[in-house]
């Protein structure tokens, strides 16, 4: 009986085909092959038939492909990340030395703690603010990536200058944009993400919603999103209802001394939104029943529970992911100034809104 053998498919025969290329040029882990166009001319089949091959052999781990970038000899590697924070001062992640900054200093040092992974590093760096131009930037040379945070504007730019100029790791810069550094700027909407809050207050009905927003500049961002989503509504803007200050308790004086004139209210941070419920509730107005309460920025680090304040919460994992993935684009080597500014947060759910509300004062 003759039994009639089945050829190899052309996927398979460009997968061998491949495989041969490989060890006859006797290529090693990480080494680029050829592109998809250049293999379909080799080996005289269709793109696509080539792209199949390609994804079994990434399948079995003896390729691995880098967008932007091509494919190379496999497996992947597991590659490493060493991180680093730059601080101003040895006070700065203390409550009783820094009582501002201290609760974001310790949120950053979760994210990055959590992106390192458990092959990579993370460390803290102290700087002298008043002592930038001697900084020994040598120090930097170990870390990928490197984050200051707590300085001023200019201070961050010299900082990423000097690691520019020393070809020492890639900058990641918060809130400062500077085109003429080779830096990866990130940095969160706080106006998309103000309105997205009072945009989910409205949502659930409330109608007549306080501001308490910080004197700095920043504030006025808050403030302009405030007034995009109740212009959205047809709410017309009352001045009365916002207050400018740090300071919870004092936003809760203002208001009680108005005979409570609104339904809820929008806290630029949830470190605001404790002492301004506090003062209320002593006074006897309950949250939610009799006013809903709402943040900006969910500090994980301060509960490892669902948050007890419903609040916006700052998407920094996805900010700073999003910075390595443009690194690691870049070969690990940056050329250029990159930047992305628009991330927004999403609600998150809390004790201190009620699931829906009657408007009140329509």
């Amino acid at each position: 009986m003759n039994i009639a053998l089945k050829s190899p498919s052309k996927r398979q025969v460009v997968k061998d085909g491949i495989l041969e290329m490989i060890r006859r040029e006797q290529l090693r882990p990480g080494d680029q092959i050829l592109s998809q166009n250049q293999l379909a001319e080799a080996f005289g089949v269709n793109p696509l038939t080539v792209i199949k091959a390609l994804s079994d052999l990434r399948a079995e781990n003896r390729l691995y492909r880098e967008n932007g970038r091509g494919t190379f000899v496999g497996p992947k590697p597991n590659k490493s990340w060493s991180l680093a924070m730059m601080l101003p001062g040895e006070n700065l992640d203390t409550p009783a030395g820094n009582p501002t900054h201290w609760p974001f200093v310790m949120e950053m040092v979760r994210t990055f703690i959590q992106l390192a992974g458990n092959n990579g590093n993370f460390s803290t760096v102290i700087c002298n603010q008043n002592k930038l131009d001697s900084f020994d930037i040598e120090r930097l040379r170990r870390f990928d990536l490197v984050f200051p945070f707590g300085f001023e504007p200019r201070e961050r730019r010299e900082i990423a200058l000097r690691m520019n100029n020393a070809n020492v790791s890639c900058p990641i810069l918060l809130e400062t944009s500077c085109p003429d550094v080779k830096a990866i700027t990130v940095d969160h909407d706080r106006t998309g993400g103000v309105r997205k809050g009072i945009n989910h207050l409205l949502a659930l009905g409330y109608r007549k919603i306080g501001l308490v927003h910080i004197p700095e500049a920043w504030g006025d961002k808050d403030l302009d999103g405030y007034k995009e989503a109740l212009e959205a509504f047809r709410i017309p803007f009352d001045a009365s209802l916002t207050f400018r200050s740090r300071d919870g308790a004092l936003a809760a004086e203002y208001l009680l001394s108005r005979d409570m004139p609104c339904d809820a209210v929008f806290c630029d941070t949830t470190l605001t939104a404790p002492a301004l419920i506090s003062r209320l509730e002593r006074q006897g107005v309950k949250v939610p029943e009799d006013l809903g309460v709402m943040g900006y920025q969910f500090l994980q680090h301060l509960s490892g529970q669902p948050p007890h304040i419903a609040c916006i919460d700052i998407p920094y994992e996805d900010m700073f992911r999003w910075a390595m993935t443009e690194f690691e684009r870049a070969g690990r080597k940056l050329e250029t100034s990159v930047r992305k500014l628009d991330f927004i947060g999403k609600p998150l759910a809390g004790r201190t809104l009620k699931e829906t509300c009657e408007a009140k004062g329509t």
